[in-house]
């Protein structure tokens, strides 16, 4: 504890007051406070929930986060993403797992309810609004910790608009506010290593009026540029490829009553086979490439059990984009994929039509393949014009790629 000197009259004698315990004294609480205009609580159009969880990591490291995600920044601002996605930028998953977004309708209300089932006391605040303090009161399990039963607590008629409340150990809080004020704004902890660490989300405000009535300064773009950061992808055509196991019958019903590693040997010639752009592998039509033009290849692995690997032998792939995230240009021979992953690569035609391509699909798994099934091979058309010769390129092994 620290004191300081309230000086009436230098030299004058410091009266002594005893002082009582903190349950004694009047504080100011996030629910006792009343708004001087007399504004009622808002109406209601969504809640969000978020509920702080602790977990550690393999190396003892503790962190903690706000919701299911540990917030992590990623490279193209979100921001940015709002602005340059059309669209899609109310879809929350195109601003990567980890940036924690929701994305907000405009002029909806928004009720936040933080949960905070730990001992430990956090403050939070909101970026772009000031919120009303609605009620707090328990959350989690007292019974192992020292501490007083927590009191439930409704603001009064008008409740306090704060852009910074407390959030004690054990205790949940309720907010609300309009979302009035579009941009992406940040919700974070502001004690400073829970700041750091990411217990943090976004909300992306109303991004189809953001992109009305802003756009990203040119100053920004130059600067990005003179860094080496991609500023917009440059291409002509968007192309989509998918993958997906496709389990027989006959291999499931047989698949059901494997006994031994002899059983799993004979379902050899009933692989779980593939469907790519939703057709029998082998049987997909043509994709068709116009000489010199640049595609953007979106590529998602639909499976639930099987591994994919695509190439298209004779081009290159730059990756731009996995799982929603935009990344650094990353040149790449081939795509190897798991159940629900995607990414977007730029293949660039060649300048000649003088022959066509093939592409590869290689789809398996481990866990059949480590038992001696022979995974599933399928190739498709690279089509640059009908009826010309299809090159034939030798595919190294998979180490070399």
């Amino acid at each position: 504890m620290y004191t300081g000197l309230i000086n009436y009259r230098d030299g004058a004698p410091v009266k002594t007051i005893p002082a009582p315990s903190d349950e004694h004294l009047v504080w100011p609480e996030e629910t006792a406070m009343q708004v001087a205009d007399k504004q009622a609580p808002l109406p209601v159009d969504r809640q969000i929930e978020l509920t702080m969880k602790k977990f550690t990591h393999t190396h003892h490291q503790h962190q903690t986060t706000l919701g299911n995600t540990l917030y992590k920044p990623v490279l193209v601002p979100t921001l940015y993403t709002a602005l340059s996605m059309g669209d899609l930028a109310t879809n929350s998953s195109v601003y990567g797992p980890q940036t924690n977004a929701y994305v907000l309708k405009h002029l909806d209300v928004v009720d936040v309810v933080i949960n905070n089932p730990e001992l430990e006391d956090h403050t939070f605040h909101f970026h772009g609004h000031n919120v009303q303090v609605i009620e707090t009161g328990p959350y989690g399990n007292l019974s192992t910790e020292n501490r007083e039963p927590v009191a439930h607590k409704v603001s009064g008629p008008w409740p306090m608009w704060r852009d910074t409340i407390q959030v004690h150990g054990f205790e949940y809080i309720r907010v609300r506010f309009r979302a009035d004020n579009p941009g992406v704004w940040f919700l974070h902890c502001h004690l400073a290593w829970h700041e750091y660490n990411g217990v943090a989300v976004v909300f992306v405000e109303a991004p189809g009026v953001q992109q009305q009535r802003q756009s990203v300064p040119k100053e920004m773009v130059e600067m990005c540029k003179r860094q080496g950061i991609p500023t917009q992808v440059d291409y002509d055509e968007e192309l989509i490829m998918t993958f997906e196991d496709w389990f027989t019958t006959e291999f499931a019903v047989r698949q059901a009553y494997i006994d031994s590693l002899e059983d799993i040997r004979t379902l050899t010639s009933n692989f779980p086979k593939a469907l790519i752009n939703g057709y029998d592998g082998n049987k997909t039509a043509p994709i068709t490439f116009v000489p010199g033009k640049k595609y953007r290849l979106r590529v998602i692995c639909m499976s639930i059990n099987n591994w994919f690997k695509f190439r298209i032998p004779g081009h290159t792939m730059t990756l731009i984009e996995a799982d929603g995230v935009e990344s650094m240009p990353l040149e790449v021979d081939g795509l190897s994929m798991g159940p629900g992953q995607r990414y977007s690569v730029i293949v660039t035609a060649h300048d000649s039509d003088e022959f066509n391509y093939m592409y590869n699909v290689t789809s398996y798994s481990d866990a059949l393949v480590s038992q001696g099934l022979t995974p599933m091979v399928y190739t498709g058309l690279i089509n640059y014009r009908d009826g010309a010769p299809v090159k034939t390129i030798q595919s190294p092994a998979d180490e070399q790629l």
